[in-house]
């Protein structure tokens, strides 16, 4: 316990974060048959043979990687003639990384922001709106019920969500898989979804998101709670 409640620092922080977005990705492309994961000693590719750069990722770095290494890395993915984007550690952007990248027909699309709650000290007060109905997902049909409404968010087609949708089809819910699953319910209609998956040491909340007519009402947060 006494670990558990010590001050984490700032790169301890950074690090949880970083590291608990490929084991995510990777508990799924371990269960469909048509993903491709490669793990290398200095980079992880994974490719969830869908045309959209979020299901097709370079991550896992090392710190230090040569020109000659990047562009490598890069013909690799740009041979499977999909989309993809580079996932790069913080800490491990550099000189190297920042002229290369681009030097290799990559651009820089945003920064992806995370947050850390010491759930072990602090306590996270829930505001659920009256007019929306969580339920987490124990079923198929809370599954596709799951992917209907989260899809939207995202402006992806519900399609893309096929393979995902499979591999609980296969290998079932919680507490058999270490993932949960909610979504939201307003007037009848599944519009707001979030995941959570439990790693060795951390858990990241995955998946947010809420369908744009119904947003501004809270809904997002009230399922980030439910995780």
């Amino acid at each position: 316990m006494p670990d558990l409640l010590r001050k984490r620092t700032q790169a301890e922080i950074e690090t949880c974060i970083y590291q608990s977005w490929s084991p995510f990705w990777q508990f799924y492309a371990e269960r469909m048959p048509l993903a491709w994961r490669q793990r290398e000693s200095d980079v992880l590719y994974c490719s969830f043979v869908i045309p959209h750069p979020l299901f097709n990722q370079v991550s896992d770095t090392a710190l230090h990687l040569s020109p000659e290494r990047i562009s490598e890395i890069c013909e690799n993915m740009n041979a499977r003639g999909l989309p993809w984007l580079w996932l790069a550690n913080p800490s491990h952007w550099n000189d190297t990384t920042s002229q290369y990248l681009p030097d290799n027909g990559l651009t820089e699309i945003g920064v992806v922001k995370g947050m850390v709650f010491d759930t072990v000290t602090q306590k996270i007060s829930a505001h659920i709106p009256a007019d929306l109905e969580i339920r987490e997902v124990q079923s198929m049909e809370g599954t596709n019920a799951f992917w209907q409404g989260i899809m939207p968010a995202y402006e992806m087609p519900v399609e893309f969500a096929i393979p995902f949708q499979e591999v609980h089809q296969t290998h079932g819910f919680y507490p058999n898989i270490p993932l949960r699953v909610f979504y939201g319910v307003w007037q009848g209609e599944p519009v707001a979804g979030s995941m959570i998956y439990f790693d060795k040491e951390v858990a990241i909340v995955q998946c947010v998101g809420t369908a744009p007519e119904a947003r501004g009402r809270g809904f997002a947060p009230a399922v980030v709670w439910a995780c």
